[in-house]
């Protein structure tokens, strides 16, 4: 008799295994804001996150520049200059839709906000720290799978909202309750 074929055991095919979807991020954003300085005012704020699958941690510094508030408006100039500088750590969660990314951040802001009296015979100046709990909306549109667009609409909520006042005139500002904010960035993802 002819001798048996040899069985032999059908090749697996095998699948590579996907690359870790762990990615970094770096973004510039002009920021608009209501309520954390005496007047509507712009910013601009650098970020640095890294990204995996759908979540996001992000580590950024922001900055509002001087906004003038006065002690009694329509009366001789006295009153003070106002800036911010703050930190923040946010863990965010997004979801596609269609052509864009759809989601949500939260975290924390911690920095200084400081204040410089004019107008006064001694003018003195001050500092002030600022904790805050951003909960924000966002919109990510790729445009290419380097670059892409991101849009912020949200609140800055302060835990501490220190009073600045001038000795003899009484308060000058008090950050908001809650501060609006809205931001437009572009994005590198690498």
């Amino acid at each position: 008799p002819p001798p048996a074929p040899a069985v032999v055991p059908a090749a697996t095919p095998v699948t590579p295994r996907a690359a870790p979807s762990l990615r970094g991020l770096a973004r510039l954003e002009a920021l608009g804001d209501f309520g954390s300085q005496p007047a509507p005012t712009w910013g601009a704020t650098l970020v640095l996150g890294l990204s995996f699958r759908a979540f996001r941690a992000e580590l950024g510094v922001t900055y509002f520049g001087p906004q003038r508030a006065l002690v009694r408006p329509g009366e001789p100039a006295q009153g003070g200059d106002f800036s911010l500088f703050a930190g923040s750590l946010r863990g965010c969660l997004g979801a596609p839709v269609g052509p864009v990314e759809l989601g949500g951040c939260a975290g924390t802001e911690l920095g200084r906000q400081s204040g410089a009296a004019f107008g006064v015979t001694r003018p003195a100046s001050g500092d002030a720290l600022w904790v805050a709990v951003p909960l924000v909306a966002t919109l990510r549109r790729s445009l290419s799978r380097r670059f892409g667009l991101h849009l912020e609409v949200g609140a800055s909520i302060p835990l501490l909202r220190r009073q600045f006042a001038i000795e003899g005139l009484g308060a000058v500002f008090r950050p908001a309750p809650v501060a609006a904010r809205a931001s437009l960035g572009a994005e590198v993802i690498f």
